[in-house]
């Protein structure tokens, strides 16, 4: 006879979750209150949930919004003055078109 204790405890939670013991939505709020940002961060993007790209967009505008150059973003995030530049004119091409 298998032990609770030896069983994975997300086998047991999956199980529970199948048998409507545990509901779905509750379980991902939990889940999801428990983990730290990082945590959270690095589930979805292992699992593909967000596009990093989208992630990224939204800090260099948020950057850009604040005031600081598309040099100094680069500098900050670190990331390529290339991305950071493609992600300028999508932002300020779609004011324009606003």
């Amino acid at each position: 006879m298998t032990n609770a204790s030896d069983r994975d405890i997300r086998d047991l939670i999956l199980e529970k979750v199948e048998e409507g013991l545990i509901d779905k939505d509750y379980l991902i709020l939990a889940m999801l209150n428990y983990m730290s940002q990082d945590e959270v961060a690095d589930m979805a993007q292992a699992n593909e949930l967000i596009d990093e790209s989208e992630e990224e967009t939204e800090e260099i505008e948020s950057l850009l919004d604040e005031g600081m150059s598309p040099e100094e973003i680069a500098e900050y995030l670190p990331m390529p003055i290339a991305r950071v530049m493609e992600v300028a004119r999508e932002i300020y091409r779609e004011e324009e078109c606003a």
